[in-house]
């Protein structure tokens, strides 16, 4: 049998059977029986349904790198915060220690001069405050670098929250997604 011999037999059985019966005959031959798809799951495979889906998969995966970059950059933050941090309190330890070698006497005869005037070091109580009031500009900048530092630190709970409900959707639209393509793939 020739090629256009086979041809017009193909025409022939198509023009008695019809086109889908043949395709049908030729499948089963070939062992592909067509596979229909059950009335629930048409909807999940509508093009506007797929197109949803890449849609949100796409904003999901924006949202999870924005959460991302977010805690990153709260990080660096509190990187910069803690530096300084450290670097006050080595100054307030540096300046404390240069009031201390400013006194002057011994024992209760302790005293410094502030400015003209001379105040008495009587007990620990007094050095105690005279040491905290030489490095009170520090000590007022350090306080606010941790109150930095806690307001950061809040920030970064709430990015991880956002991150991981980002990723929680992600996740959940990705399930669908697989979903569409075991459905897709069955009828393939």
């Amino acid at each position: 049998m020739d090629f256009l011999t086979a041809g017009e037999q193909l025409k022939d059985l198509v023009a008695t059977y019809g086109i889908e019966n043949v395709k049908g005959a030729v499948n089963e031959l070939l062992g592909k029986v067509p596979r229909s798809l059950p009335a629930e799951h048409i909807a999940v495979l509508s093009p506007p349904t797929i197109q949803d889906t890449l849609l949100q998969l796409e904003s999901a995966v924006s949202d999870v790198l924005a959460a991302g970059v977010e805690l990153d950059e709260a990080y660096g933050e509190r990187a910069a915060l803690g530096k300084k941090r450290v670097q006050l309190e080595t100054e307030i330890k540096l300046t404390e220690a240069e009031a201390i070698m400013k006194i002057k006497g011994e024992a209760r005869s302790q005293y410094v001069e502030i400015g003209s005037e001379k105040v008495a070091l009587t007990n620990d109580t007094v050095r105690d405050a005279y040491r905290r009031m030489s490095s009170k500009p520090q000590r007022e900048e350090l306080a606010t670098v941790n109150a930095g530092l806690y307001f950061i630190d809040v920030n970064i709970e709430r990015a991880k929250e956002k991150r991981n409900t980002a990723k929680e959707a992600n996740d959940s639209i990705r399930a669908r997604a697989n979903i569409q393509a075991a459905l897709l793939n069955f009828l393939a």
